[in-house]
């Protein structure tokens, strides 16, 4: 059963994220290449999830390849100008409950720290960027 929270980022997901993820968050294939990686399957998802992390790349958005391997155009786009922070958690917790069985909603604030320690920043996220952090 999910959250409130979960419930309200669920209608973010399907109107936003779902053409790249898939409907359950396996990813959705063209061709011969996947056009997003699987969010079920993502380690920064895993143990109540790497907020951190997952706000930066909703935020700014992250291109290139992960580990190794590329995803459709390389680029997954910035949300920062056209999401709230709470769009952001609400959609964050969704995914997390959904596919990963979190136990906690990530908050507004949440994401508004990671908004305004990042905010200069203009660049979208590497995966190399992302894993070198100390969060």
């Amino acid at each position: 059963k999910l959250s409130e929270t979960a419930r309200h980022g669920r209608i973010v997901y399907e109107s936003l994220c779902m053409s790249c993820h898939g409907l359950d968050g396996q990813g959705v294939k063209a061709a011969d290449t996947m056009l997003a990686p699987p969010l079920a399957q993502s380690p920064w998802m895993a143990d109540n999830g790497n907020i951190p992390v997952l706000t930066r790349i909703l935020l700014k958005g992250q291109t290139g390849p992960i580990n190794g391997v590329s995803y459709g155009a390389g680029l997954m786009p910035p949300l920062e100008k056209s999401h709230t922070d709470e769009q952001i958690a609400q959609v964050l917790t969704y995914a997390g409950e959904r596919w990963h069985g979190w136990t906690r909603p990530v908050s507004a604030g949440d994401v508004g720290r990671i908004r305004k320690e990042i905010e200069v920043r203009t660049d979208p996220w590497t995966h190399e960027e992302l894993k070198a952090l100390k969060n």
